[in-house]
C-alpha cells in the first residue's frame, strides 16, 4: 500500500477570490480588536485630516488604530516590526484588509496622534466597565521601573555638553597647548560662565531651534547682556500664568510684557512666595512657595528645592516636548535642563532667604540669620542623558536602569483602571497623583463608583498625601510604614499615626484587604515584562513614552475583556 500524506497545493489557483473573513476563527483576538474598535470614538482622529479630501490620500484611521492596537496586543511596537507582520502575518492581514501600512506611515501616525492615542486608555476601560469587569471598591497603587531607548553612558555634565555645543573639544594635546596656553583646557566657554550668558545663549538657540535656522552661535563678546535685553528674552517665551495673592493689573503687565511703574515692585508675601521677576528663563514655570505648606512639612531650607523641583517636573509634564533627532539639538535641550534645575534651585533659596528675613517663628519671633547661608552653585551641577533628557538614572532589582518609573492603579479584577509615567526615582510622591489619575479616569469613562480603599507598599508612605486621600477624596488607605522584611520598627516611627497603621493591618479585616493587594499589581507587572517581554520603552520623551504604555496597559485590558468575553460565550 502506497504511503498516505496530505500534499501542498501551492500552485493551485483560488477558484474564487480569497474571502479574509475565512482565514481566522471567529472567537480570535483579532476579530475582537476589530470589533472593540468598532465601538470607540474616533473623531478626534479624524479631525486631524482635511474635510475636503485635498491631498494624497491616507490610510483609514479606524485601520491604524485597530493595527496598532491589535500589534500591542501581540507584543510588536516597532513601526518596522508592524509593517513586516502586515506582509507575513495572517492575522495582521486580516486587521489590515490585506494592505500594507509602510513603517514610516505607521510611525507617523503615532507621532501625530500621540496624545489622542493615550486617552484610548479612557475608551477601552470604560468597554471593560460595559461587560461588568470594573469592581472599584478596592484598588491597589504600584509602579515598576523600566528601561527607556537610552544608554546609561550617555548621561553628561554641563560642562561637557557646553564644550561639545561649542566645539572646543581638540584631537591632540598640542592643538590644545596652543590654543588654551596656561590654562588647564577644560574650562567653560567664557560665554556661558555667568547667568546672564547663559540666558542669553540659551534663548537664541530656542529662537533658531523654533524658527528651524540650525545650529546657535555664542554671544559676541564675553557673554554679558545688558538689562533691556535679557529682560525681553526672559519674558518673550513664559507662559501666561497669573498667581494667587497678586494684584490683576500685575498679572496683565506681566502677560503684556509691561514694565511696573516707577517706585512699583511685584508684590510678595510672606505665605505666598511668587518669584516671577524678569530673572526667570524663557518657558521655565513661574514658581509660587506657599509657606504655611513647606514648613507644616518639617524638612527645613530642603523643603524648599523640593518644592522647586516638584513645579518645574509639573512644567515639564505639562508641556512636554518631542525629543529631537538631531544631536546638536539634543545636546540644547540637554544643557537646558541643566540650567532649568538650577534656576529651581537658586530661586528656592531666594525664596527661604526671604522668608527668614520677613517670616516668623512659631512662638513669634524673627529668624535669626543663618550661621552659613548657602550660595548656590554658579554652573549646572548634575547630569542629564543627552539621547533622552527625560529619562533618569533609576534603580530596580536587577541593578540600575535609564528610563522611566510607570506607575498603574489595579483593581480587584486586574483591571487596570490608571496608567502614567513618572521620572520620579522613587514612589513616595506618586499616591495622591495616581488616585487622582484613577479617578478621572473613571470619570471620564462614566463610571459613577470611587475607590473606598486603596493599598499600596511602604514606599508609599507620605503623610500629606495619605491626609490629602483620606480627607478630601474620603478613601481609606492602607499603607505599612515599613516593609515585611523588617522585624522592628524604623527609628523614630513610633507612635502616633504609625502605630495606628501597624495597628490597622494587624487587625483581621485589615489583613484582608491588605492580603489582596499583591495578587491584584504584581501579576500585570509580572504579565508585562515576562510573558510580554516588554522591558523597556522604544520611544523617547516623556509625552511619547506615556503614551507608549498607556497603550500597553489599555491593550492588557483588552486580552483580559477579550478572554472574559470567549468565557461568557462558551458558558
Amino acid at each position: 500500500m502506497p504511503q498516505n500524506f496530505i500534499e501542498s497545493r501551492r500552485d493551485q489557483g483560488f477558484l474564487l477570490p480569497p474571502d479574509v473573513r475565512d482565514w481566522l476563527p471567529g472567537d480570535h483576538l483579532a476579530w475582537f480588536v476589530i470589533d472593540a474598535v468598532a465601538q470607540l470614538d474616533l473623531s478626534a482622529f479624524y479631525g486631524a485630516y482635511r474635510a475636503d479630501g485635498h491631498g494624497a490620500a491616507a490610510y483609514e484611521p479606524s485601520l491604524m488604530v485597530t493595527l496598532l492596537l491589535y500589534a500591542y496586543s501581540t507584543g510588536v511596537r516597532s513601526s518596522r516590526g508592524i509593517e513586516r507582520h502586515c506582509c507575513q502575518d495572517v492575522a495582521y492581514r486580516v486587521v489590515t484588509g490585506n494592505v500594507v501600512p509602510d513603517h514610516a506611515t505607521v510611525a507617523r501616525f503615532v507621532v501625530r496622534h500621540e496624545r489622542v492615542l493615550a486617552e484610548l486608555f479612557g475608551q477601552v476601560l470604560e468597554l471593560c466597565d460595559r461587560a461588568g469587569l470594573v469592581k472599584t471598591g478596592v484598588v491597589a497603587v504600584d509602579g515598576t521601573r523600566l528601561a527607556g531607548n537610552a544608554s546609561k553612558d550617555a548621561n553628561r555634565e554641563f560642562a561637557k555638553i557646553a564644550r561639545e555645543i561649542v566645539g572646543e573639544a581638540k584631537a591632540t594635546d598640542e592643538a590644545e597647548d596652543a590654543e588654551h596656553g596656561q590654562a588647564r583646557g577644560d574650562e567653560l566657554p567664557e560665554a556661558l560662565r555667568t547667568v546672564e550668558g547663559r540666558r542669553a545663549f540659551f534663548a537664541e538657540a530656542r529662537r533658531r531651534l523654533e524658527r528651524g535656522d540650525g545650529e546657535c552661535e555664542l554671544p559676541a563678546g564675553d557673554g554679558e547682556v545688558n538689562g533691556a535685553d535679557a529682560g525681553a528674552g526672559a519674558s518673550g517665551c513664559r507662559p501666561d500664568a497669573g498667581h494667587e495673592g497678586r494684584p490683576q493689573e500685575v498679572e496683565d503687565r506681566e502677560r503684556s510684557g509691561a514694565t511696573a511703574p516707577e517706585g512699583e515692585q511685584p508684590e510678595r508675601s510672606v505665605e505666598l512666595i511668587a518669584l516671577a521677576d524678569g530673572d526667570s528663563l524663557p518657558g521655565s514655570p513661574e514658581y509660587v512657595f506657599d509657606t504655611k505648606r513647606i514648613v507644616a512639612r518639617v524638612q527645613g531650607r530642603e523643603g524648599w528645592p523640593r518644592e522647586a523641583r516638584r513645579q518645574l517636573e509639573e512644567h515639564r509634564f505639562k508641556h512636554s516636548q518631542p525629543v529631537p533627532r538631531s544631536r546638536g539639538e539634543r545636546l540644547l535641550v540637554a544643557a537646558w535642563r541643566l540650567e532649568e534645575d538650577l534656576e529651581a534651585e537658586r530661586l528656592a533659596n531666594a525664596a527661604y532667604e526671604y522668608y527668614r528675613a520677613h517670616g516668623r517663628a512659631s512662638d513669634g519671633r524673627r529668624f535669626g540669620k543663618p550661621p552659613k547661608p548657602y550660595a548656590p552653585p554658579e554652573v549646572p551641577e548634575g547630569k542629564v542623558n543627552v539621547t533622552d533628557p527625560d529619562s533618569h538614572y533609576m534603580k530596580t532589582n536587577g541593578g540600575y536602569v535609564q528610563g522611566y518609573n510607570a506607575q498603574a492603579v489595579v483593581s480587584e479584577q486586574q483591571i487596570v483602571l490608571a496608567a502614567e509615567i513618572t521620572t520620579s526615582t522613587a514612589d513616595w510622591s506618586q499616591l495622591d497623583p495616581m488616585v487622582n489619575a484613577a479617578i478621572r479616569a473613571l470619570e471620564q469613562a462614566g463610571i459613577g463608583d470611587r475607590p473606598r480603599v486603596a493599598l499600596a507598599d511602604c514606599q508609599y508612605w507620605n503623610e500629606e498625601h495619605m491626609d490629602e486621600v483620606i480627607a478630601n477624596k474620603h478613601i481609606q488607605v492602607l499603607i505599612p510604614p515599613e516593609s515585611g522584611a523588617r522585624q522592628e520598627p524604623r527609628p523614630g516611627w513610633t507612635g502616633g499615626r504609625y502605630d495606628f497603621m501597624r495597628a490597622a493591618l494587624a487587625s483581621e479585616a485589615g489583613k484582608q484587604l491588605y492580603h489582596k493587594r499583591p495578587g491584584m499589581i504584581e501579576p500585570l507587572f509580572a504579565q508585562t515584562k515576562h510573558n510580554r517581554g516588554i522591558t523597556r520603552f522604544l520611544r523617547r520623551g516623556r509625552s511619547a513614552v506615556r503614551t507608549e504604555w498607556r497603550l500597553l496597559m489599555a491593550t492588557h485590558n483588552l486580552a483580559k475583556l477579550h478572554r472574559h468575553h470567549l468565557a461568557t460565550v462558551r458558558a
